[in-house]
């Protein structure tokens, strides 16, 4: 119960904060210095690598292809193995050109810290949570959003079709950005 309170407040923080035009430019410009300047290997991380973090794997993929040297995966920091998608995510997904009818989530313990150089969050409250502890210090951890100016792209799961299109739209954004070295000078 305190922990789903401390995340509440940070997360309605981070959107206050990303609302600020000037802060969210600095927000981005953070991002972007602690890109990686080439191709990596891409950990995508939600709650349950369901709806997000399997979107952004999804959206990567079929933005970069297997040729441009990146490699994406996504992980649940609570997932349950296996699990499916929602329905109306596996359809918004297609309707954006991303398949996720075979995806399955998967826990944060079926990844080797090694193997993963970026791991990109869909909140700031998930780059403290414990089921990360392994990855930091190994590779970068930031947030997705954090490259388009905010730092929280917000869980749709139970919510309505427009709250999935606002979701996968804010990870599109950031895929593009990640793919085009974050559109910024460095």
């Amino acid at each position: 119960m305190v922990w789903e309170g401390a995340r509440s407040v940070v997360n309605r923080t981070a959107e206050r904060v990303a609302k600020l035009a000037p802060a969210g430019k600095w927000i981005q410009h953070w991002a972007a210095a602690r890109l990686p300047r080439e191709a990596c290997r891409v950990l995508f991380v939600c709650k349950g690598n369901i709806c997000r973090s399997a979107y952004a794997e999804g959206a990567a993929r079929a933005l970069l292809g297997n040729s441009s040297g990146w490699e994406f995966a996504s992980a649940g920091l609570q997932a349950t193995p296996g699990a499916p998608p929602p329905e109306i995510a596996v359809r918004i997904a297609w309707e954006r050109g991303v398949d996720l009818r075979e995806h399955h989530a998967r826990p944060m313990s079926a990844f080797d810290p090694g193997a993963v150089e970026l791991v990109l969050v869909m909140e700031p409250v998930q780059m403290v949570d414990g089921g990360l502890a392994p990855f930091r210090g190994r590779c970068r951890v930031l947030p997705l959003g954090a490259i388009i100016g905010t730092p929280l792209i917000a869980d749709p799961f139970g919510q309505s079709e427009a709250v999935f299109r606002v979701c996968f739209a804010q990870i599109d954004s950031a895929i593009r950005e990640l793919a085009n070295g974050t559109g910024m000078e460095r």
